[in-house]
């Protein structure tokens, strides 16, 4: 068992077990985690050094921050032995620098304890459904057990907006499977499931844009222009709302971009847009992007409507 040195009610408690701390929106649990748990600074300050080393070739690279994680497991562990904040950040630092392979091996190894609460799960789940998805051919089984992870999250009875979120964007990828390989009746059931999931997870926090703007934009390609554009006020409220709490980050001015295009704003997509380029740390940031708008100007060129204003190009 991991020494469990938090008690109930604790901030790392709190964090992880899926309740609201300091009235923090669900999926930002992740982001405050280490700078509202205390534990082992040791621990803390080589993982930190472990994400910041650096290379001129990216692979190495990673390879390099892989190697690092590893020996901080091997100087503190075995995993067993360590106390529950120390395993969180391990966690976390595997999803950081994207060794997404060895995130869900060391998650496997956590105590049940560990393992069996609310942000372990979620982020169990979503490295599932990422791996699952990179795979050839894709990994079926592994994406069922990513929802079983968060079907075992609203048994509890604590399913939030990240759970949901996280849920969406499962059947938002096997909507983009089903429709490129021109399966358009199985496309659109996924797509509906994204639509289910994208609103209970805005529902359950309208602060939280990430379900939101996911909601809206499966609107949009489902066709649901006129429900979309009355949402869209409250997702952009909640973004704005985020970026007055929080220094503005590269998704922040994405998710502004989006709703500009879907709202055929060409003035504020540009504004946005021009604000996101800068705070793109990774080239993966503005791929996503990009992804996400292509998706909605096919779509409506599918259907014989005006792609609208913003060129993809500007990206």
């Amino acid at each position: 068992m991991a020494k469990k040195e938090a008690k109930t009610g604790t901030p790392l408690n709190d964090l992880i077990d899926g309740k609201s701390f300091r009235n923090s929106v669900a999926h930002e649990r992740t982001d405050i985690f280490r700078e509202m748990v205390m534990y082992n600074e040791s621990i803390k300050n080589d993982l930190a050094r472990a994400r910041q080393l650096s290379d001129e070739d990216p692979v190495r690279m990673k390879s390099l921050r892989i190697e690092a994680i590893g020996g901080v497991i091997s100087k503190f562990g075995p995993a067993g032995s360590m106390e529950t904040a120390a395993l969180i950040d391990i966690m976390l630092s595997y999803r950081n620098i994207e060794a997404f392979n060895e995130m869900v091996d060391f998650i496997r190894q956590m105590p049940r304890d560990v393992f069996e609460t609310v942000m372990v799960q979620e982020q169990f789940a979503f490295v599932l459904n990422r791996n699952g998805n990179k795979a050839d051919p894709v990994d079926e089984g592994m994406i069922r057990q990513a929802e079983e992870a968060l079907r075992k999250v609203e048994k509890w009875g604590k399913a939030s907006s990240e759970t949901y979120g996280i849920w969406g964007r499962i059947h938002k990828d096997r909507f983009d499977k089903a429709w490129l390989a021109g399966r358009e009746d199985e496309a659109r059931v996924h797509l509906k499931n994204a639509l289910k999931c994208y609103k209970k997870g805005f529902e359950s926090d309208p602060r939280d844009a990430y379900p939101g703007v996911n909601y809206i934009s499966c609107l949009e390609l489902s066709g649901e222009r006129e429900l979309a554009l009355r949402f869209l006020p409250a997702v952009e409220s909640a973004v704005k709302a985020k970026m007055k709490r929080k220094t503005p980050d590269y998704w922040d001015y994405a998710t502004l971009l989006e709703l500009a295009v879907i709202e055929n704003n060409l003035a504020e997509a540009q504004k946005s847009l021009r604000k996101a380029k800068p705070l793109a740390v990774e080239s993966w940031m503005l791929a996503t992007t990009r992804a996400n708008l292509e998706r909605i100007i096919n779509f409506r060129k599918s259907r014989g409507e005006a792609p609208g204003p913003f060129m993809i190009t500007n990206l």
